[in-house]
């Protein structure tokens, strides 16, 4: 029995000694915290008080949603501003289901300055050697294909754009303004003409060539030598494609 109280007594003193040593370490950081503290240091305030990975990720994700919401709010009360409207011959009017074939022009209100065309006659920027870099020859005229439907969102097709057209029909030409909740937002975008600014107005002038609402073949339907996309596609005959029902 005598031989196990050593044993206890250096087990005691090393729990002890371990204790005092987390307590002042301890003490240390909240020292040091409250040094910060009063230096204005918000990060290491931030440290100083734990949060659980569980409630970061849902503050972060209930942030994410409010802004969501605040962008949706204000692009809900967002409108296309027609300027003007010439209506064409077409029976039918665009509607939300639609696909669209349409040749236009869009512009930065503020400035002035072409940002895109379907009409050509331009050269464009690749950045195939470096940021400003511009191609050899002049685009080619080609219209193109729109999904009118808010649930197939294409990249660098604002929803401002098919709002726009909703409603147009084939022959007709319409002028119209787009707001920056409709248009790219709060962020600057690079398009093949320019570069958009942050909250940019974007006027858009349309014609629309063909509608569809059963797949992008009836747009092309009697059309050759124009093809859909892609850098080889054939473009020769695009500028004589007609509007036509």
């Amino acid at each position: 029995m005598s031989s196990k109280r050593p044993i206890r007594r250096r087990r005691r003193r090393s729990r002890a000694m371990a204790m005092a040593t987390t307590t002042t370490t301890r003490a240390t950081a909240n020292r040091a915290l409250v040094r910060r503290h009063r230096r204005g240091d918000v990060a290491s305030v931030t440290r100083a008080t734990p949060v659980r990975r569980r409630d970061a990720m849902l503050m972060v994700t209930t942030t994410l949603t409010m802004l969501t919401s605040v962008d949706a709010a204000r692009a809900a009360a967002a409108e296309v501003t027609i300027r003007r409207d010439d209506e064409g011959f077409g029976a039918n009017e665009a509607s939300a289901k639609a696909l669209a074939l349409v040749s236009y022009v869009g512009t930065i209100v503020e400035s002035g300055e072409m940002f895109d065309t379907t009409y050509g006659g331009q050269k464009f920027d690749t950045n195939s050697a470096g940021v400003g870099s511009q191609s050899i020859e002049v685009a080619p005229e080609r219209p193109v294909v729109l999904n009118l439907s808010s649930e197939y969102p294409t990249p660098g097709v604002p929803e401002g754009l098919r709002a726009g057209v909703r409603g147009m029909r084939v022959g007709g030409t319409r002028e119209f303004d787009v707001p920056p909740e409709l248009g790219f937002g709060d962020v600057a975008v690079r398009s093949p003409y320019a570069t958009i600014p942050a909250g940019s107005t974007l006027r858009y002038t349309v014609k629309v060539l063909r509608l569809s609402t059963t797949g992008p073949d009836a747009l092309f339907k009697g059309v050759t030598r124009c093809g859909r996309g892609g850098a080889s596609a054939q473009s020769s005959g695009c500028g004589s494609v007609e509007a036509a029902e």
